[in-house]
């Protein structure tokens, strides 16, 4: 049976979640690996836990999606991955050691809250 105009959307938020999450779960189980990557020169573990948190927090965020797939969660996800996006400016513009890692999870997050209006519309 084909998905009704009401199912489709949530059907895509649902999606959305889960992509999400699998990402921030990937995240969370490779972070020192990820970190590693992103930033070579920066062996401290705190990296790593920075990329550990970041992570679980869009894990977190794909299962409210997943659970709630409707437009207030989307937006408010968005606005979350908005917010993350902005908050990486700063190691952009001024951190020679972040700068890349930095350039990455703004684009990323900049993505996903891009996503994240559009399926919420």
């Amino acid at each position: 049976m084909p998905a009704t105009s009401s199912t489709a959307p949530a059907a895509q938020s649902v999606r959305f979640g889960i992509a999400n999450a699998a990402v921030g779960a990937v995240t969370v189980i490779g972070a020192r690996r990820l970190a590693a990557a992103l930033a070579p020169a920066d062996r401290r573990p705190a990296s790593a836990a920075v990329v550990r948190v970041l992570g679980a927090r869009q894990l977190v965020q794909g299962v409210i999606t997943v659970a709630a797939p409707e437009e207030s969660t989307l937006v408010l996800g968005a606005i979350v991955d908005t917010l993350h996006a902005l908050s990486m400016v700063p190691f952009v513009a001024i951190s020679p050691r972040f700068r890349r890692p930095a350039a990455i999870s703004a684009s990323l997050a900049a993505a996903s809250a891009t996503a994240g209006f559009v399926l919420a519309k």
